[in-house]
């Protein structure tokens, strides 16, 4: 009776340190980026940026307040996010023709080139994640990550 206790005592410790587990996770993924990214020659490039460049694959141009809300960041990380991709070369900024306030963030030819290698690292990324799942188990882990994320936006 005394390992059964055991055992439920260690799955419920375990169970309560999944925001742990998934940091760990997070920084897993990040140092997997970093070393493909690297392999490709591409140095200084996180998620954050891969996330700003996928965005501008599907919407051409955003402001950065369009950016911040989509990448869930202040405007002072959008800010630094942005500045280094444009010091990179891969961004550029441009004004607004009717509003000459509002300036729109756009990919140059390289950046569309730097998508296109983060969207091939990154299906590898998901082709690793998701090794050894069968489909409902990624449904199903896919649903309940959504639920964790909804207790904490409407905490």
């Amino acid at each position: 009776m005394y390992l059964k206790n055991d055992i439920l005592a260690s799955m419920t410790d375990n169970r309560n340190q999944v925001i742990s587990l998934i940091s760990r996770i997070d920084s897993l993924t990040s140092v997997y980026l970093k070393n493909k990214l690297e392999k490709q020659g591409i140095s200084g490039i996180v998620s954050s940026h891969g996330f700003i460049l996928h965005l501008l694959t599907l919407h051409k141009k955003l402001t950065m307040g369009e950016i911040s809300k989509l990448i869930n960041r202040d405007k002072s990380t959008t800010t630094a996010l942005i500045k280094k991709l444009e010091q990179g070369g891969f961004l550029r900024k441009v004004t607004c023709k009717s509003d000459s306030r509002v300036r729109y963030i756009m990919l140059t030819p390289a950046g569309l080139k730097l998508t296109a290698t983060t969207a091939d690292i990154s299906k590898e990324l998901i082709n690793t994640a998701y090794k050894n799942f069968s489909d409902s188990e990624k449904t199903e882990l896919y649903t309940l990550l959504l639920k964790l994320e909804e207790n904490f936006k409407n905490s």
